[in-house]
């Protein structure tokens, strides 16, 4: 994200995490539209404009094209001049350690797995888990599971945290009952039609989705097959995206806002440009929570 203007104030960039190439990026069908909201917002207050930077290729599938796109979104970044960044993650995985050499202050949207500059996230272990118990104290015992893509890291934390609290409270983990998803709606509707088919052998009474465009996507499809929630099958989505507002029944959702992590980003990039803040990469964590629709 950049921001812009003939005065002395700084400008800012924000490289999205990857979205589908067939949207456009400042679609409201991205996942990142609340973020970027959030971001022009504050920047619009101040008189600052923004550049946005996408790190998706068409076809990008696996972690190679994501740090390539990322690395060469960089070179750009470098060859003009900037004030300021800011990452949101999985738009430079495999490559957040360049992040040292553009000469500018940088703020990280999410897990770094080493403190290489500023950054701010919540704890997706423990949003998870407050969502497992939650389906576990319904009564919940065969809970199907559609995770993010294994090649995005922000999938791990939250596939392992599911499936660890349902062992905890010894509830078995049924290999035939997971679902890799993409974190994009389509994926959410053919995670449906997946699990349309297992019900008759597995018959779960809840799934988890660890992405919210995959529960609208999902959502839809259920509606599509005849399929009553939380009447036939219980649902539970990680993330807080605002998209979700206007889905009915009411998602249960954990998470944060992505809005909040924006606008404390660009507080601390601030802190950093005016120089408040000099000390060694912070790392700041936002709690989440647990909201509890209609659809559990």
């Amino acid at each position: 994200m950049s921001a812009t203007r003939p005065t002395r104030w700084p400008r800012a960039f924000e490289l999205a995490r990857p979205v589908a190439s067939r949207l456009s990026f400042l679609t409201y069908a991205t996942p990142i539209t609340p973020r970027w909201r959030a971001l022009q917002a504050g920047l619009t207050r101040s008189g600052e404009d923004m550049l946005v930077y996408n790190s998706d290729l068409p076809g990008q599938s696996d972690t190679m094209a994501a740090d390539e796109s990322g690395r060469a979104i960089l070179d750009r970044i470098r060859a003009g001049r900037v004030d300021g960044l800011i990452v949101a993650e999985a738009a430079l995985q495999g490559a957040e350690s360049e992040l040292r050499t553009l000469g500018c202050p940088c703020i990280y949207i999410g897990d770094l797995p080493k403190p290489l500059v500023d950054s701010v996230s919540t704890d997706q272990s423990e949003n998870t888990r407050l969502v497992a118990r939650h389906l576990i104290e319904r009564g919940h015992t065969r809970i199907a599971h559609v995770t993010g893509p294994h090649h995005l890291r922000m999938s791990k934390p939250r596939k392992d945290a599911f499936e660890g609290a349902l062992v905890d409270a010894g509830v078995p983990i049924i290999d035939d009952l997971r679902f890799e998803g993409s974190f994009l709606a389509e994926s959410g509707r053919r995670a449906a039609d997946w699990l349309v088919d297992q019900m008759p052998k597995h018959q779960p009474t809840a799934i988890f989705v660890a992405g919210s465009q995959m529960a609208r996507g999902m959502m839809g499809r259920l509606y599509d097959l005849g399929i009553s929630v939380p009447g036939d099958i219980a649902v539970a989505t990680y993330d807080m995206h605002n998209t979700l507002e206007d889905l009915r029944p009411r998602l249960t959702s954990v998470g944060t806002k992505p809005s909040q992590l924006a606008e404390r980003a660009l507080e601390m990039l601030r802190e950093r440009l005016s120089g408040k803040e000099t000390g060694p990469p912070r790392r700041e964590v936002i709690p989440g929570e647990l909201r509890v629709g209609q659809t559990t």
